[in-house]
């Protein structure tokens, strides 16, 4: 978060600072997800990452 925008905080919400994460979302086969968690563990990287894995029922695009 970024900027100072109190206007409706309680003083305990009142804090500034930024939030700097990334995230990278990928869609795979449930028999892949084990091989890409490895991958991610083995690839040189600062600090550790946290993973899920969710069942995607469906998905579509609606313009």
């Amino acid at each position: 978060m970024l900027g100072r925008d109190f206007d409706d905080a309680r003083t305990g919400e009142r804090v500034t600072g930024s939030l700097a994460r990334v995230a990278v979302e990928l869609e795979l086969p449930t028999e892949q997800v084990a091989d890409a968690v490895l991958a991610a563990a083995a690839a040189r990287r600062r600090l550790p990452f946290r993973w899920r894995s969710t069942a995607v029922q469906d998905g579509g695009r609606v313009a």
